[in-house]
Order: structure tokens, then C-alpha cells, then sequence
């Protein structure tokens, strides 16, 4: 993929996909919701045209923008673009290389979100849980069905109220999936879903336990999709079952 050398450890990655949000403009936006029950996680609506999610940015918030953007591909679609334009800027005379290759990112892309909102689809209506409120962007591309978030900030931990109602809601639930993320000890979640009919299973946005190379981006998302997948398909009898990343 484009600029891969540069890209090809989990840290350089986030850090470029975090400048990119900032820098392109048009990057549609999400606020940070500020409960940890979303309940109206399932109520969105959805562009299914590229170019109309950003020709015009019209989500303004008055909340904390949300820094995940990388998790919707249709997001490193358009920064692939505004790289290779950067990129010929400064360096014109491999300006055919640098759109040739953005050409093909763009396609792979293209090909991973198809992928991906194949292999989703059917479990749109599957209620799931997440360790903090980082998959906005992806839940929103693919049409998931977030109920709630441990913690709204990767920084912030949890009240007992709020864990209270977060126990509450998982009893009313049957066969739901909790997720964990590997930057963070499990311990809360265990204790969380102590004694309850849940998965629990592991979701890492950053592809932090993927080897490096210049796929990491593809392989990220492929594995968030894969996990889900799995925990979301499993049979309702699974109880408390835990799964890593696959």
C-alpha cells in the first residue's frame, strides 16, 4: 500500500491515522457520545456513497470529536487520496507511481469494506458490548448494534453506578458478547459479567498483537470483522466463553 514502509508497525500507523483525521478536512466526524448506554446506537442512518460522505463535512458536534476515523475504510479510502496528492506535490516526478499506488490501495480497500459488510450484514441486530467507545466509526460504516461501552475513554474508568447499570442491562440480555481490548487487563470485564450469560472475546483496534508489514491496515480490520463474526454467530449456550483475536 501506499507509503507502507512508513506504516508498517502498529504505532507509526495510528500516528499517521490520527494526523489524517485532523488534517483532511472533509473526514466525516463523530462526537463522542457521553453514556455509556447507546441508546440509540441502532438508530442511525447510513451513506452508502463515498463521494457524498465526503464532499461536504455537515457533522458538526458540540462534543469531543471522536479520534478512531481509521476504523471506517471509506475514511482511509479518501485520505489514500489526499496522500498521494501531498506526495506529488513534493516529489512530481514519480507523481505516476505515487497515484498508480494509491490506485491500488484504493481498490484493495475498496474490496476489504465490501468484504467486511459481507461477512457483517446478517448480524446487524446482535447485540454486543465493548470496553471503551472506539468503534464508532466502524459500527456506523457496518451497520452494528453497539449497546454499550465499559468506559467512554480509553483514560476514565467506570463508576460503580454506571457498572451497576451496565450488569443490569447484560442480565436482560441473553446471549450477548462482551469484548475486552489487549492494551487493558480483562479484570474489569470479568468482574463485570461475573456469573452472567455472556462471550467474552478480544477486539484490538490498534492490531497491536499483528505482526508488522505494509497490510497491517487490512489485517486490523479484517480481524475486528473476524471476531465479531464469530462471537456474534456463536451458539446462545456459549456462557462466559472467552476468545482471542483471530
Amino acid at each position: 500500500m501506499l507509503a507502507s514502509r512508513f506504516i508498517s508497525r502498529p504505532t507509526q500507523l495510528i500516528r499517521l491515522l490520527h494526523n489524517m483525521q485532523t488534517l483532511a478536512p472533509n473526514t466525516p466526524k463523530l462526537a463522542y457520545r457521553d453514556n455509556s448506554l447507546f441508546t440509540d446506537s441502532h438508530d442511525h442512518e447510513h451513506e452508502t456513497d463515498h463521494e457524498a460522505d465526503h464532499d461536504t463535512n455537515t457533522n458538526e458536534h458540540n462534543s469531543a470529536i471522536d479520534p478512531h476515523g481509521w476504523l471506517d475504510p471509506s475514511n482511509a479510502i479518501y485520505w489514500v487520496e489526499l496522500i498521494a496528492e501531498q506526495l506529488t506535490a513534493l516529489d512530481s516526478k514519480n507523481a505516476n507511481n505515487y497515484r498508480s499506488n494509491a490506485a491500488a490501495a484504493k481498490q484493495q480497500l475498496k474490496q476489504l469494506q465490501h468484504k467486511v459488510a459481507q461477512q457483517l450484514e446478517s448480524l446487524s441486530d446482535k447485540p454486543f458490548v465493548v470496553f471503551h467507545d472506539s468503534y464508532h466509526y466502524f459500527e456506523d460504516r457496518f451497520n452494528l448494534y453497539v449497546t454499550a461501552a465499559i468506559t467512554l475513554s480509553d483514560a476514565d474508568l467506570p463508576s460503580i453506578r454506571q457498572l451497576n447499570s451496565l450488569r443490569s442491562l447484560l442480565d436482560k440480555h441473553t446471549d450477548v458478547c462482551v469484548f475486552t481490548e489487549p492494551q487493558f487487563s480483562d479484570k474489569l470485564v470479568r468482574s463485570l459479567t461475573r456469573d452472567l450469560d455472556v462471550s467474552i472475546a478480544e477486539l484490538d483496534p490498534l492490531g497491536s498483537r499483528l505482526a508488522k508489514g505494509s497490510d497491517l491496515y487490512t489485517r486490523t480490520i479484517e480481524q475486528l470483522s473476524n471476531t465479531l463474526a464469530t462471537c456474534l454467530e456463536a451458539p446462545s449456550n456459549h456462557s462466559s466463553r472467552h476468545q482471542r483475536a483471530v
